[in-house]
């Protein structure tokens, strides 16, 4: 199988939030920056679904990029931390790039968003394909750490989501003071 069917079939896996497929990604030390890549082409989808309707974010495009990158690695770090050393992993070793690999395939459902260049859908599929994307994210924390439940992974996500947040969003303010 070559490396685009195997990343399509994972990002297919991902996005039906089959817990063996995420375990595969998980435990595949080469799909790192195939994580990266699903993290990128979803800013991108989503960057183009926003686009029909407002032309003027065309500039704000490759901070976006930037943006999603950064939210990655931040999540990935972050859900490591707490996964890892605070609530204790069921797998010995559970590492940053277990969780990084997971995290970005988590993303694979913001991939639709290229349809909200569609008119009268953007905004709903946003909001649903960002609820699937968390649906993902604690399948994603369930299998990196080897949780049997999705308490754990609930509460790394809940724990994690300020600090995550104050960061982000302190990223994307100095990407946009210098736009």
């Amino acid at each position: 199988m070559n490396l685009i069917n195997l990343i399509c079939i994972r990002i297919v896996k991902a996005a039906t939030l089959s817990r063996e497929g995420f375990e595969e990604i998980v435990s595949d030390k080469s799909a790192t920056w195939q994580g990266l890549l699903v993290v990128i082409a979803s800013a991108v989808a989503t960057g183009i679904g926003a686009l029909s309707r407002d032309i003027s974010l065309v500039k704000e495009f490759p901070s976006r990029i930037v943006i999603a990158f950064i939210g990655w690695f931040v999540a990935a770090t972050i859900s490591y931390i707490i996964g890892a050393k605070l609530l204790g992993s069921n797998r010995q070793n559970a590492g940053f790039g277990e969780v990084a690999r997971g995290l970005g395939y988590a993303q694979a459902p913001g991939l639709i968003r290229l349809f909200g260049a569609f008119p009268g859908i953007g905004p709903t599929l946003f909001v649903i394909t960002l609820v699937w994307q968390l649906l993902a994210t604690l399948v994603a924390i369930r299998q990196a750490f080897s949780y049997t439940s999705y308490l754990k992974p609930l509460a790394v996500f809940l724990i994690g989501f300020i600090p995550y947040l104050i960061i982000v969003l302190g990223f994307n303010l100095l990407l946009e003071s210098s736009v």
